[in-house]
């Protein structure tokens, strides 16, 4: 069951290209520069309009900013931990002789015996 689930969650998972990463990384950048400034701004200027616009609105973006952020690691690693696989799985298969050879090892052997 566990296997099944697997494939079917891999099966879901879109497939991020590398420059759309970097461009999201760079949008989250962007806010998360832009929630900070809001904060700063409300520290400098103690007014009403500037805290509630800080508390509010910048932690707003910096929780998308933070999120984007997540969710482009979170990728990163499932896309690493993919390619591990994917490797491991070459490597058994490489390392496992197939059907064919085996029955003509047989074939072999057998041809060796009668003529021994």
């Amino acid at each position: 069951m566990k296997r099944s689930l697997r494939r079917k969650l891999a099966a879901n998972v879109r497939v991020i290209a590398p420059e759309r990463a970097m461009s999201i990384l760079r949008v989250a950048s962007v806010l998360a520069i832009v929630a900070l400034g809001m904060m700063m701004w409300s520290l400098v200027d103690p007014m009403p309009a500037p805290v509630l616009l800080a508390l509010s609105f910048g932690q707003l973006l910096g929780t998308i900013s933070f999120m984007a952020f997540l969710v482009i690691i979170g990728w990163d690693r499932y896309r690493q931990w993919r390619a591990r696989k994917q490797r491991e799985n070459m490597a058994r298969r490489a390392s496992q002789p197939d059907d064919e050879d085996a029955a003509e090892d047989e074939d072999d052997e057998e041809a060796a015996d009668e003529q021994a």
